[in-house]
């Protein structure tokens, strides 16, 4: 086992300690943020920034010291997926398109010896949303992103359809809500907020999430704020009951 750059690894280089950081953000075009993106991810420590509505070509460089970046340009329908992993994690990639219905990446993780698998969804408000764009998720602990649908019990301020879909295939699928009332859209235009940037853990899932917030949208110059969620191998003490802020009465759907 070797210690490289203060973080551990085994002989493969690949990360073995026991929790990581992740965020994801509608960015809202990535490429007159790229110099707030090398400060963000060393200001939040993150170990993977997942970035949808990059609308970047593939003409554009994107790097940040220290990360691999994985990326699915479709600037053309202002979608695309920019995916920053540091160089020592571990993991494959599962799935990973754009479509001018939604945007999906699929990740499968190596945490403390336990395979995780994280998949991140950015759905078009132009369309309703449909069960069969979510079964690409039906193996992951973790689901997160911008799908677009409201719903009161993700605390929005209305329902849509597309919120009675994702709240109906969590429901079934046995995922609890993560977010507490926490705002992640904001148009101040209108002076109005909502909760569209959702994130989801498998009940079975529960101890590997040790914390879930919402950040600051000025951060990065979005209309959405960046969510964060620090995940734990199961080898982890802390468990989402420890963290008053978790809503267990509003994600337990029955």
């Amino acid at each position: 086992m070797t210690i490289e750059e203060g973080i551990e690894t085994d002989d493969f280089g690949h990360i073995t300690h026991e929790c990581l950081k992740l965020c994801y953000i509608n960015i809202c075009y990535v490429v007159n943020k790229r110099c707030l993106l090398e400060s963000f991810v060393r200001k939040h420590d993150l170990d993977i920034l997942i970035i949808t509505e990059s609308r970047v070509s593939s003409a554009t460089a994107i790097s940040l010291m220290g990360f691999q970046c994985i990326r699915f340009d479709m600037p053309e329908s202002n979608a695309g997926i920019v995916c920053f992993l540091k160089n020592n994690l571990s993991f494959k990639i599962n799935k990973l398109y754009c479509s001018q219905r939604h945007d999906c990446i699929e990740l499968e993780l190596t945490l403390a010896n336990q395979r995780i698998r994280l998949t991140a969804f950015y759905v078009s408000p132009s369309v309703i949303l449909e069960e069969l764009q979510l079964v690409d998720a039906l193996d992951s602990d973790i689901i997160l992103g911008d799908f677009n649908a409201k719903n009161l019990k993700f605390g929005c301020r209305s329902d849509s359809l597309s919120g009675r879909v994702l709240s109906n295939f969590m429901s079934a699928n046995n995922f609890l809500l993560l977010n507490d009332n926490s705002p992640t859209y904001f148009n101040s235009y209108y002076d109005y907020s909502e909760i569209l940037d959702l994130a989801f853990v498998r009940r079975r899932s529960v101890d590997l999430v040790r914390s879930f917030w919402v950040g600051d949208p000025d951060e990065l110059g979005s209309d959405h704020a960046p969510i964060f969620i620090e995940v734990v191998g199961r080898s982890g003490t802390s468990s989402l009951a420890e963290y008053s802020h978790f809503n267990f009465q509003k994600a337990d759907w029955k």
